[in-house]
């Protein structure tokens, strides 16, 4: 009997413990970017998720051809840069990064890529970008999101953003985790573990980006769901990608 209480108690500590390590994450924008970093690296978190979706992205970006002036929203440390500056008909990447942690190693790909296009670092959210360039807003061809619309709490605001960023006809073109399409363990776990996963890595995989982009009015709109190689964590497998186009340029902030 107390060995079952000590192993209760042992239980009770480590949730306690888990749920104050969780709430100072929350409340810390620092912490919070430096773990996501950490893990995203370290644990090579970013590193399996490229792997387990390579295929997805060179088939998504087969089908859109973008071309043009490219704005890679949330390039992280650049992982994605290989599959955008390898395209011909791309001529400027802009790669948009708010987390500091990732500019060093960022700066260290753009060195060591050969490619035609011009491309260049911006330390900064849309937002601020936007608001910093004014004379950027409406002239891109693409926004490119490789996971990075699942990072951010507000999925539709982000959208409104890309939205003014694009041109008329511009696309935004996606691959992100998504809530599994079946009920069954992995949708249950997604939702269950949703805001310990999101604090933790980043990463929303309880979240419906496909629902979220739907209600911006966007001209024209085509998802796939896939799943990725066991490469990925499983929770982290169910994925989404496609593309939306812009319907007309909104060519100012709101």
């Amino acid at each position: 009997m107390a060995i079952v209480s000590i192993f209760f108690g042992i239980i009770c500590f480590a949730l306690a413990f888990f749920a104050v390590f969780l709430r100072i994450i929350r409340r810390s924008s620092w912490l919070k970017r430096s773990l996501h970093a950490y893990i995203y690296d370290e644990f090579k978190l970013g590193a399996s998720l490229d792997k387990a979706v390579a295929a997805g992205k060179k088939k998504l970006l087969a089908e859109v051809r973008p071309y043009g002036k490219i704005l890679d929203c949330g390039s992280a440390n650049g992982m994605s840069l290989k599959y955008l500056a390898s395209i011909p008909a791309v001529r400027e990447i802009i790669c948009l990064e708010p987390n500091d942690k990732y500019i060093p190693e960022l700066q260290e790909r753009v060195k060591a890529l050969k490619s035609d296009a011009k491309i260049k670092i911006a330390h900064s959210t849309l937002q601020k970008y936007l608001y910093d360039n004014v004379e950027l807003v409406g002239t891109f061809d693409a926004v490119v999101c490789f996971h990075s619309l699942s990072c951010l709490p507000e999925t539709k605001a982000m959208g409104k953003l890309i939205q003014v960023a694009l041109k008329k006809n511009g696309k935004l073109i996606f691959l992100e985790p998504t809530l599994a399409s079946k009920n069954g363990w992995t949708r249950f776990l997604q939702r269950l573990l949703r805001i310990p996963i999101v604090l933790i890595t980043g990463y929303d995989v309880g979240g419906d980006i496909i629902h979220d982009l739907s209600k911006l009015g966007w001209k024209s709109m085509k998802t796939e769901r896939f799943t990725a190689t066991k490469d990925a964590p499983s929770l982290f497998r169910p994925q989404v990608m496609g593309y939306c186009v812009a319907a007309v340029s909104k060519g100012g902030l709101r």
